[in-house]
């Protein structure tokens, strides 16, 4: 094969799975957030395994593609995975920023809140 012709294997072989991909990813995303919205309070995926999920096949591509010298292939998964766990670690990192935060403990049982613009003389305030 010249080396036209493999340039050219390279490129459609670059897009049908970019396009494989974006089907997987989709699939990915629909099972990801049905599993959470139908957990019902419940615990839902952890969130690390689905940015697992998301970026697995971008990589198993990228390492097929770079041991089958598809460089196109290879270079555009390689970044589509970057950019994949780079925007899963950013929003993981702001979902979660406030979780060892402190947290206040419970209000007194008799604690009765005096309103602005009410009387408060029965409450004591």
């Amino acid at each position: 094969m010249t080396r036209r012709q493999s340039l050219f294997t390279d490129i459609l072989a670059a897009i049908g799975l970019l396009c494989l991909t974006a089907v997987a990813g989709i699939w990915a995303f629909l099972y990801a957030g049905m599993s959470g919205w139908a957990s019902n309070g419940e615990e839902g995926p952890n969130p690390l395994t689905v940015l697992f999920c998301y970026s697995a096949l971008p990589v198993a591509i990228t390492a097929l593609a770079g041991w089958r010298r598809y460089w196109v292939t290879a270079v555009l998964h390689g970044l589509l995975a970057l950019a994949v766990l780079a925007l899963g670690a950013v929003w993981y990192t702001y979902e979660h920023r406030h979780d060892d935060d402190y947290r206040p403990g419970p209000l007194p049982s008799g604690y009765h809140p005096c309103y602005s613009g009410s009387d408060c003389s029965a409450t004591g305030g």
